[in-house]
């Protein structure tokens, strides 16, 4: 059993068998003890197994009278010797109680190898233990703790995350550029790049024992898109940052961002061939299958292949597909990259692996994915989905050219949603749920909440869930709903609830197996939240 698995699966047992542990079972026990560490290595403890029936019962008098302690085949008392011990431990005065504990925190994990349980004891008449083990008075009593098999495997089966406190605080709050627009991991996962809409880029060491920049950099006056390299051998080694203004992009070290090339994207837009002397930088994804960075040109309709592996001698495919590219995201298999052309109202897609386009999809009106969301439709299989600021649908486009030809690169289905006005969809492999908000949509009761499909049972529409209403907000703020984001196990999704800067704003989880409120966040420091990236998901183009 791993270290973790083992940790997770320990319980107190408070119901034992009367079965006996098998000697070698025993043996592996005391090793666990004999070889835990201590202070200076000095090993201040003994350890009294009991195993006469009489004697079990008279401890677990000594323990109010708890007599399952008495059920196992053994009780371990664990004593010390002060004098042995390390004479100073800060506040601890010595170290016998410490060194104890760690010894028998190792035997608790080995019972749990061993397919037993045990109990810590610390609430005990300490005279009576004296007296009924004979123990001397320089002897110090620690705990004790029954050993043996649960009366039923229920009883030490893995802890849940949900049976321990959360850990949802936040830990840091950084300084950064103008309303951060988004976040990207690196691809080892140390560093997370943040860019704001005045283009300064910041490098976060997330690595840390409290994560701070620990680089920086301005890439032009306005900007919305950032990433770095993930390439196999090219991990982490460079960055990149695309701008507004002026219209370009910057590739960067990326150990300390130094700007080590920068492109103009100014040029003619696809299909009129009129020139653009701003064409805007609207995203960039980090490719899995090529050196290089998929930077999208907004106004011109241009999707960039920059092949990052020689800076010397910059190497660009150039794809051109529709106007007003914007935002969007992978697909299951990280080959196909899906892209809106919001204003042109169309999805074009990008095969990463052969640098061709592979195909330009009619959608709804004005799409807006974020980076869209991956699931498997019952009937078309994989597709990836997107909703739309300008109408009330969400499209499914199917993505599996392999096994699911037919439907590959279309638009196979259309959910209907509450109204227009999405900015965010989002979906978890190990979910049954598609999440859709509507923050930009001019009805309160739309944009204050968001809805959640069935996946499994897409034709019986959506579920409603009052996110602003649970934050449980006073004021009147606009408490707009903004982006699912589901946490690494894919059990629990987040949802921004954005106010004004001087009204309140809060963030909302909710628990995705039962749709129900899990928890609320609010802190003074919680300002107009809008994007939130859950690291490992983010690191690795989980959506």
């Amino acid at each position: 059993m791993e270290i973790l698995e083992a940790i997770k699966t320990r319980r107190s047992v408070r119901s034992y068998a009367k079965t006996s542990i098998p000697p070698i079972s025993i043996s592996r026990m005391m090793k666990a003890l004999r070889f835990a560490p201590s202070a200076c290595n000095n090993q201040p403890w003994h350890f009294i197994w009991v195993q006469n029936e009489e004697t079990k019962r008279q401890l677990a008098a000594t323990a109010g009278h708890k007599e399952w302690l008495a059920e196992p085949p053994y009780i371990v008392v664990a004593c010390g010797y002060p004098a042995l011990a390390y004479p100073s431990m800060g506040g601890h005065g010595n170290s016998v109680d410490i060194d104890v504990a760690i010894a028998m925190d190792h035997l608790t994990l080995a019972a749990v190898g061993e397919g037993l349980g045990t109990c810590w004891i610390g609430a005990f008449n300490d005279a009576a233990v004296r007296q009924l083990l004979a123990i001397p008075p320089e002897v110090k009593v620690v705990a004790m703790s029954p050993v043996g098999f649960p009366s039923s495997p229920d009883l030490i089966r893995p802890i849940t995350e949900n049976e321990r406190k959360p850990t949802k605080e936040i830990i840091s709050v950084l300084k950064t550029g103008y309303a951060v627009h988004i976040s990207r991991m690196s691809a080892s996962g140390r560093y997370l790049f943040v860019i704001g809409r005045d283009a300064k880029v910041n490098m976060i060491d997330m690595w840390m024992e409290k994560p701070d920049t620990v680089a920086e950099i301005r890439t032009g006056l306005e900007a919305r898109s950032v990433e770095s390299s993930k390439f196999k051998g090219f991990e982490d080694k460079y960055a990149i940052a695309g701008t507004y203004w002026p219209p370009q992009f910057v590739i960067m070290d990326g150990d300390t961002l130094e700007p080590l090339k920068i492109v103009s994207t100014r040029g003619n837009v696809v299909g009129t061939q009129e020139y653009h002397p701003e064409p805007r930088v609207a995203s960039i994804v980090g490719s899995h299958f090529k050196p290089e960075f998929v930077v999208n040109v907004k106004e011109t309709g241009k999707t960039l292949m920059v092949d990052y592996s020689d800076l010397k001698a910059l190497k660009m495919t150039e794809i051109g597909s529709a106007p007003f590219l914007h935002d969007g995201g992978l697909d299951s298999t990280k080959r196909y990259f899906m892209v809106a052309a919001n204003n042109s109202n169309k999805i074009s897609v990008f095969d990463l692996k052969e640098d061709k386009l592979a195909a330009i999809v009619d959608v709804g009106k004005i799409p807006h994915p974020g980076r869209g969301a991956n699931f498997t439709h019952p009937k078309f299989g994989p597709v990836w989905a997107t909703g739309h600021l300008g109408d009330e649908t969400i499209s499914l486009i199917g993505t599996d050219p392999k096994k699911n030809k037919q439907y590959a690169f279309k638009e196979v289905a259309k959910l209907t949603g509450p109204g227009g006005g999405a900015l965010f969809i989002k979906s978890h492999p190990k979910s049954n749920h598609l999440y859709s908000d509507a923050p930009l949509n001019p009805d309160p009761k739309i944009s204050q909440s968001v809805v959640v499909y069935d996946i499994k049972n897409l034709e019986k529409g959506y579920v409603t869930l009052p996110i602003a209403e649970w934050a449980d907000i006073k004021d009147d703020g606009a408490k707009r709903v903004v982006q699912p984001e589901f946490n690494k196990a894919g059990d629990e999704v987040w949802f921004s609830v954005w106010s004004a800067k001087n009204k309140i704003s809060a963030m909302v989880i909710v628990d995705d197996k039962t749709l129900k409120l899990k928890k609320v966040i609010k802190d003074p420091r919680l300002i107009t939240p809008t994007g939130h990236f859950n690291v490992h998901n983010t690191q690795h183009d989980v959506y």
